[in-house]
């Protein structure tokens, strides 16, 4: 299900009437804003445009994060959701990743990919992988322990603990060129 983003882009069209950018940039009332009278509709598009431009792309970027971006006049909401899009997308909380057979973990949500296991994972796909980060996978296992991980190819992850209620955890770098390598060892604990 897709997320809601209220915040729409204003006079984004082709041949739209704002002024251009040389023109803003040089006008009279950028700095001072309009002053009483009359203000042209190309001078207003434009301003309306740079900001609800942005306000656009914040809301699409909520969107990522599978938040929705409501215009609902309250602004402590979309902080709050603005702070956890930033924190997954630079991997500060963990994306917890549904238990499946097949389980997609995507970068695009959180670099700290998470997935308690319930059954085997016959084989995993990791997707939206970008250059010079690290990955951290954590790997639970649920109270019966014993499930098997297949790892996404080319992650090199080390065999997980088998034991009931145990957490795998093991940290790989991403090349420039694409590469996973490992970064670490693999850490074993009681959940």
């Amino acid at each position: 299900m897709a997320n809601t983003n209220d915040f729409l882009a204003f006079a984004i069209a082709g041949g739209a009437n704002v002024d251009s950018q040389a023109t803003y940039a040089a006008s009279g009332y950028l700095g001072p804003g309009f002053n009483t009278g009359t203000a042209f509709a190309n001078q207003l598009n434009k301003v309306w445009r740079q900001s609800s431009t942005w306000a656009n792309v914040l809301g699409l970027f909520l969107n990522q994060a599978q938040l929705d971006a409501l215009d609902n006049g309250v602004p402590a909401t979309l902080l709050t959701s603005l702070t956890t899009a930033v924190k997954a997308a630079s991997g500060q909380t963990a994306q917890v990743v549904a238990f499946s057979a097949t389980p997609v973990f995507d970068c695009s949500k959180g670099l700290k990919l998470e997935i308690t296991l319930t059954g085997n994972v016959t084989s995993s796909t990791l997707i939206n992988v970008p250059v010079g980060v690290t990955i951290v996978f954590t790997i639970k296992q649920d109270g019966t322990g014993s499930r098997t991980f297949v790892s996404p190819v080319g992650v090199p992850l080390d065999t997980i603990d088998p034991a009931a209620n145990s957490v795998s955890i093991q940290k790989f770098e991403v090349a420039s060129t694409g590469v996973i390598r490992v970064s670490g060892p693999m850490t074993s604990s009681a959940a």
